[in-house]
């Protein structure tokens, strides 16, 4: 196997990467405040992916509307998902009701998606036009640097959120300790549902950022789920940068095992990979360990 193939297979797995690691960051947000893996995430990655289709495609707006609009949609998802999803976990009682409530919600969302979209496949034109880059032998589509340069701004854009901002030092606050953050006079239920928010946003924008590289659809959402689920067990729960590098990680050695490995063996060798890393570090690279 040549070195360019193998180094056209991990630039092909960055662009990818970058999808993961935007997922990652969405299960990471709503993780470090309320202790709930949402199994329903993948699903906010379709409704972007289908909603940029329909505000651009089907009625013809600008990509930076529809960027505007898809962000717009995702905050109203945020605030219904936090309600459908923390009210039942509250009055439940139990320390796991939210791992039936958020996948029951995923199957939901997943069916009630067709209604409107049916099981059709959907094409998304390029965000960039344009001939690839060459950089020796090594082709890179202008789409993944989009895709690479969107998904770093949204990250930078989400470190100086928290850094920079009083709601973002009052997430910190609450994902420390969410008693000492009500004593201190902060709202920590505005605060939950805030990060809901900002996770649907996040995946969201995800969903649009994909849409060109692969077939948009209802059921999209939950091979990219799980991807992304694993990016974040991988760079460690709570962690936006262990986000960041289980995302890049991931998809870079989806890319490199797939050139250098016979067909559906490279997932074999990925999860195996993982588990291996996680026999070393259980809490991810930059996790930290949670109590029950």
């Amino acid at each position: 196997m040549s070195t360019t193939a193998i180094l056209q297979g991990a630039a092909t797995g960055v662009a990818v990467g970058a999808i993961y690691a935007l997922i990652a960051l969405g299960y990471s947000v709503i993780f470090s405040t309320t202790h709930v893996v949402n199994f329903a995430q993948g699903d906010l990655l379709a409704i972007g992916a289908l909603m940029a289709y329909t505000l651009h495609v089907s009625h013809g707006w600008p990509i930076v509307l529809t960027f505007l609009g898809v962000a717009a949609v995702m905050c109203v998802a945020g605030v219904v998902f936090e309600k459908l999803i923390m009210i039942p976990t509250r009055l439940s009682g139990s320390h796991f009701a939210w791992i039936i409530v958020t996948l029951a919600l995923s199957l939901a969302l997943e069916n009630f998606l067709v209604i409107p979209y049916g099981r059709s496949l959907y094409t998304f034109p390029p965000l960039l036009e344009g001939r690839p880059l060459h950089l020796g032998g090594v082709v890179i589509q202008r789409q993944q640097i989009i895709v690479i340069a969107a998904a770093v701004l949204l990250m930078v854009a989400f470190e100086l959120f928290l850094t920079r901002t009083r709601q973002g030092r009052a997430i910190r606050a609450a994902a420390f300790s969410p008693d000492v953050t009500e004593l201190m006079g902060i709202d920590v239920g505005r605060i939950v549902t805030l990060t809901f928010v900002i996770s649907a946003v996040i995946t969201g924008i995800a969903g649009l950022l994909v849409a060109p590289l692969q077939l948009s659809s209802t059921s999209m959402g939950q091979v990219l789920g799980i991807k992304g689920f694993i990016a974040i067990v991988l760079g460690g729960m709570g962690s936006a940068k262990g986000a960041a590098l289980g995302g890049v990680l991931l998809g870079v050695a989806e890319g490199v095992f797939s050139v250098v490995m016979p067909t559906g063996w490279q997932n074999v060798a990925v999860y195996s990979a993982l588990a291996l890393i996680l026999l070393v570090r259980p809490s991810g690279l930059f996790g930290q360990r949670i109590e029950a």
